[in-house]
């Protein structure tokens, strides 16, 4: 279960926007630059793959999402709908 896992959630960034990530999150994710300027979608499973992780939860906006979709990546959408007031 995500909520009752001990393990912390697991941040991927660039080498560019490490510091700002990193301070913001240390204390509640692992942190990890991949050491490149973009975000690669096979890198980053590959990584989750080689720590013994087979299934991800991809939390992000349009560039992230679409990165993932565009190498046919995506297995299954959880759609949440979240009004503004």
């Amino acid at each position: 279960n995500l909520f009752l896992s001990e393990k912390r959630p697991i941040f991927y960034c660039t080498d560019e926007n490490y510091p700002m990530v990193f301070e913001d999150h240390k204390e509640k994710a692992e942190i990890i630059s991949l050491g490149s300027k973009e975000l690669h979608p096979k890198q980053i499973i590959s990584d989750l793959q080689n720590r013994g992780y087979s299934r991800f939860l991809l939390e992000g906006g349009p560039t992230l999402n679409h990165a993932f979709f565009s190498e046919n990546l995506v297995t299954r959408i959880h759609l949440t709908i979240v009004p503004f007031l």
